[in-house]
């Protein structure tokens, strides 16, 4: 954990800065140690990354990091010791299940592609390196990391926050950077400061949330006036023709079988169905792409990508717990609620929502730059969260 991160955070439980004692340090970072608050609250820093989960969340991480908690368990609080945790009811127990899901899913794909940056930039389109310099930026369930990476290596201030154990790996594809850091958080109880950030996005993270529009909300509170937030959330395929919703059915239907599968024997089935999948659209479409009919193609957007990608969206696809897909009206109402400007909902493999939170009282009438634009966000991203989940 980086000194400068701590400017940032604050106690998810109270609200209240927080003090560090650092137990190991590593090329000036604090390697291993303990984040406290005045509320009694604590948070163990594990691997340079900062754990601030509190109840269930917060109980995985003695079985996790098993030697960190011997090492240090006489300075440790008793509630931070392994077996101290809270009882789950049933809503904690499938935010848990979707927590080891993603866990597992970015350790098991969590090597850097080229392809990333051209994806990362669809989504952001049409940002640039220009909106992203001196910005301090929130990458809003990061999961390994890949949009942190170019987050940082563009010149914003990056702060990536995920609640698996995928922050082990975001912390490893963003090493060297200085201005990358890594926090494992939940959505809902967010460990920043209110106002923190000029810019938000969360791309493909909040559809796989019990309370997604909370989450958001929540979201919301540490962005600054005049700053600009953007999702992307699922679509519910509403109007469209009878045999993709009759696809999205049968996907729906295999999730209720799949989502309850052990995550190693579910990887292992995602191969054939991957392949099938790549043999039947995808090859076809590299093939008959010329053609105007073969636009109608499903999975055309993997024609751009590996068959790992694919595979990887597969497992993503039927392993996450929860699901839940917008119309468009559906997404606006979220920022128009709100009370965000300059809201845009532009269709990518999905919906990509974008707003810009009002300006202070006397700060001027100004919106950031960039925004207000239309019809400039490519339609071809890959369908499934791989690669709309950072």
């Amino acid at each position: 954990m980086k000194a400068t991160l701590l400017k940032l955070l604050v106690c998810p439980a109270c609200g209240a800065g927080l003090a560090c004692e650092t137990w190991k340090a590593v090329d000036a970072e604090v390697e291993e140690g303990l984040l406290t608050c005045p509320c009694d609250e604590a948070y163990p820093v594990i691997g340079a990354v900062p754990r601030m989960l509190l109840g269930p969340f917060r109980a995985q991480l003695g079985r996790t990091y098993p030697d960190y908690f011997a090492r240090y368990r006489s300075q440790l609080p008793t509630r931070l010791l392994p077996g101290a945790g809270t009882a789950s009811d049933g809503t904690a127990a499938a935010a848990v299940q979707t927590q080891q899901s993603f866990g597992f899913e970015w350790t098991k794909f969590a090597g850097m592609r080229p392809e990333w940056e051209r994806n990362y930039w669809g989504y952001l389109a049409p940002k640039s390196a220009e909106f992203l310099r001196g910005k301090v930026v929130l990458d809003a369930g990061c999961g390994m990391g890949r949009h942190l990476h170019y987050t940082a290596r563009h010149g914003a201030e990056a702060v990536g926050v995920d609640f698996s154990g995928a922050v082990d790996v975001a912390r490893q594809n963003t090493s060297g950077l200085p201005n990358a850091h890594v926090v494992q958080a939940d959505l809902y109880a967010l460990p920043f400061r209110p106002e923190a950030f000029d810019f938000i996005y969360s791309l493909g993270v909040l559809h796989h949330l019990p309370a997604p529009e909370d989450a958001f909300q929540r979201l919301l509170v540490r962005l600054k006036p005049g700053g600009e937030i953007r999702i992307y959330l699922y679509w519910s395929l509403e109007g469209s023709p009878g045999w993709k919703r009759a696809l999205l059915g049968c996907a729906t239907g295999m999730r209720r079988v799949t989502t309850r599968l052990p995550h190693r024997l579910l990887l292992g089935a995602c191969y054939p169905v991957a392949a099938a999948l790549w043999f039947f659209f995808v090859l076809p479409y590299r093939f008959l792409s010329r053609a105007g009919w073969a636009e109608t193609l499903p999975l055309k957007q993997y024609a751009a990508y590996p068959f790992g990608v694919l595979l990887n969206d597969t497992f993503d696809r039927l392993s996450a717990p929860i699901e839940n897909r917008y119309t468009p009206a559906e997404v606006r109402s979220w920022f128009e609620k709100a009370g965000l400007t300059d809201v845009e909902v532009l269709p990518y493999a999905g919906w990509l929502g974008h707003g810009c939170k009002p300006p202070a009282a006397g700060a001027g009438g100004s919106t950031p730059s960039g925004t207000g634009q239309t019809g400039v966000i490519p339609l071809d991203a890959p369908a499934s969260s791989n690669l709309h989940a950072s």
